[in-house]
Order: C-alpha cells, then structure tokens, then sequence
C-alpha cells in the first residue's frame, strides 16, 4: 500500500529561451515522474491533466507503471496528448531516433496517398508493377503484403546472422512463397522491404521524397530520415558484406547492374528504419486522430484520405485463416491487424487483444519498445519511444496493464 502527498511547486527556467513550469509530486515510498508543463511542448499547448478531463492521479500511476517495468529510458521520451494538448512531456521528447516497425504505418500511408492518387489500388497485382514476381506470386496484390497475408518469401540467408529466414540479405532474390496468398497471416519484413520497393516504383521518387512532401512538411516535421539502399538497387536483390576492406563495415552491393528499376533513387525500407523524436511521432499520431485533417495558418487540409485512415485502422485479417507456422509465429495479427496499423480487436474466440485498453484503439509498434497509440474514445494520442531493452517485456500484456491504470476517462462527444 502506498499513497502519495500531492502538492504543487511552479518554478520558471529556461530552454531553449522557452519558459517552462515544472510541476513537481512529493511522493513516498514511490517514484513518481514529475509531471512538466511548458509553455509549448514543439507545436503543443501543454494544459494539466484534470483540466482536460485526465485524473491526474491515474494519469500518473500509468506512467510509473512504465518506469518500474520498462527499460532504462523509462518515460523520458513520451508524451500524452489529450484534446490536441499535451498533458505529459518527458524531457527527451525532442531526441531523434529509430522507431523500428513504427515505420510500417508509414509505408501504409504512402499506399493509401498512391491509391488516392489513382495510381494503383489495394488490388493491383505486384506483378503488374515488376514482371519478376509473376512467376511465384501472380495472385499477390498490394492489400496482400500490406496485411502479412501476401505468402512473400525471399532466398537468402538473415541479414542479421539471426536464425529468422525472415530478413534476407537479398529480400528481391524471389523464394517460394510460405502460403498461398490470404490463406494465412505472417508477419514477416521481406513482404515489407518488397512493398516500399514497388511503392518506390509507383511513385517514381523515394518514399523519403514522397512522404516528406505529402505528409511530413505539411504537419510540420521537419527533422526525420529513413534508411534506405544505396541508389541504382538491382532488381534482383543486393547483399550486405562487411568485409576487411571496409574494415568489417556494412555495405551494400548491387548483384545485377543490368536488372536495374529505377537508376536514381534511394529505396527507403519498408519494414523500418524511420527517424523521428517523440513530438514529430505525435504529430503524426494526431493527424490520424483528426481523420487526416490538419489546420495551417487558418487553412484547414485534408492530408489523409478520411476513408483510408478507417480502412487501414481496423482489422483486415479474415478470422477464418490461422497464423502461418514460421520462426516468427509468436506474432499473432489474426483479429488485431489493419493495413500495416495494430489495432484492439477480437480473434476468432472472441478474446480482445488489449481488454483494458477502449476498444477503438489503434496502434503502431516498433523494436526496443516504440510506440504510438491513437485513442479516438478518449481524444488522445500516447508516445513511448526508447532504445532500451526489447526483451523486458510483452507489448500486448504490458501494455493491456498500462491502459489498466487509468480510471473512467470521459469519452470524446461524438
């Protein structure tokens, strides 16, 4: 049993020649985080969390839940979101850094901007993209690899000297497919590397390009990469040495400099390899919450289609198929997966994947603990970024007793 005496010290400092008020929680037997309001928090007016509807208590139990169970970067680079306004900053918020599979949603987002723009649909075949992928996988379309559902497998051995098959060195070096396509889920990065390749294609520049013109520079994100394949990718896939005469270091090597796509640009990874800081993420989560809607400067533009943010936010996996008996089975998305965005639903028993969390919530999640929740019911958006230890923990269950924490939260009006 513990208990914590609440009392409010407002001090001012400076950062960045920014005023700051910290308010600061006397606690025993606990440590609590300090809860800080800013004057602005990047492009977010800070408020407290009662006068946003947000018990600050169960506010604060939530986010010490994160700093006894998590790893080493606790909740320095999380933020919470509500109304639009942030109700917790860590003061970390502003570091840049890789949020992993984070960056699958975006490579979504880049399919859902291509098919507003009519130049593919969810159900092209891939192969009317690349001729080299009608042999094995005639039947695959984009709806397919977006949803771990497409049976894509590459030759090759990991790349990360890792006992996974998935992740090749070579993910263009077509395999054997692990299953006919929609007849099973597996989530697995290849079919990811294949999609931002077409996509890449498709929209004949760099997803970075793409999306940094589309997405990023509109909502005001400024700072970000993507790793990505040197220029001129052979079609036929690339292998990663790392040898003495690059002193061990990893390197990228074109196999087939006659089978080139696209003699000019980078090929941004589709599985991963985004970076961000914790702020531009929510920006990003919070584009999602108001439908694709953004206001600028009086201007209000709709950067998202309204209709793709409700198709790629629920669930697109049949019930009816299982999870495909692969290395990475542990990943179950039957019930749980949209376009390339995790979401709270149920599988075929019936069983909610987050029962504690409100039933409308959608997420992206990445290595090393990554995280961006979009919570409509409740008008708020939650960051968690880190690079801390991914073995500590059970995203689902950790986060399931995370949401547990909070108390009635008032729902959003309609």
């Amino acid at each position: 049993m513990w208990f914590a005496t609440l009392f409010t010290l407002f001090t001012s400092c400076f950062s960045a020649g920014k005023k700051r008020l910290l308010l600061t929680l006397a606690v025993t037997s606990l440590s609590i985080p300090n809860i800080a309001f800013a004057a602005d928090v990047g492009p977010f007016e800070s408020a407290t969390p009662d006068s946003q509807g947000i018990n600050q208590s169960d506010l604060q139990k939530a986010l010490n839940f994160i700093v006894q169970n998590a790893g080493k970067d606790g909740i320095s680079k999380t933020i919470v979101l509500r109304n639009g306004k942030a109700i917790y900053a860590g003061d970390k918020v502003d570091v840049i850094h890789n949020v992993y599979s984070v960056t699958k949603s975006f490579t979504s987002t880049a399919l859902g901007l291509l098919i507003e723009e009519n130049k593919i649909s969810l159900d092209t075949p891939i192969c009317e993209i690349d001729a080299q992928y009608c042999q094995r996988y005639p039947n695959v379309t984009f709806r397919h690899l977006s949803t771990m559902t497409s049976g894509y497998n590459a030759d090759g051995e990991n790349r990360w000297g890792e006992e996974s098959k998935d992740w090749s060195k070579t993910p263009f070096a077509v395999g054997n497919p692990l299953f006919a396509p929609n007849t099973a889920y597996a989530y697995w990065d290849e079919a990811m590397i294949v999609l931002g390749h077409l996509l890449t294609i498709v929209a004949q520049e760099s997803l970075y390009d793409y999306l940094d013109r589309r997405l990023m520079k509109p909502i005001g994100i400024k700072k970000w990469s993507w790793w990505h394949e040197p220029k001129f990718v052979a079609r036929r896939g690339f292998e990663i040495a790392g040898n003495a005469a690059n002193n061990g270091a990893l390197d990228t090597v074109p196999l087939d400099k006659t089978a080139l796509d696209i003699t000019a640009l980078n090929m941004n990874y589709g599985a991963g390899g985004i970076e961000l800081s914790a702020i531009d993420l929510a920006l990003y989560g919070q584009l999602f919450l108001q439908q694709g809607k953004w206001e600028q400067a009086g201007k209000t533009e709709q950067i998202i289609p309204k209709n793709w943010i409700k198709q790629a936010t629920q669930n697109q996996i049949p019930l009816t198929i299982n999870t495909a008996n692969t290395d990475r089975s542990a990943i179950r998305g039957v019930g749980y997966y949209g376009f390339n965005w995790w979401v709270n639903g149920q599988n075929s028993q019936g069983e909610w994947q987050m029962p504690s969390a409100p039933k409308n919530m959608y997420y992206a999640r990445g290595f090393n603990n990554n995280m961006l929740f979009i919570i409509p019911q409740w008008e708020m958006v939650i960051v968690r970024m880190g690079l801390d230890d991914e073995a500590r923990i059970d995203k689902v269950k950790f986060y399931d007793r995370f949401f547990a924490h909070f108390g009635d939260v008032e729902a959003a009006p309609e």
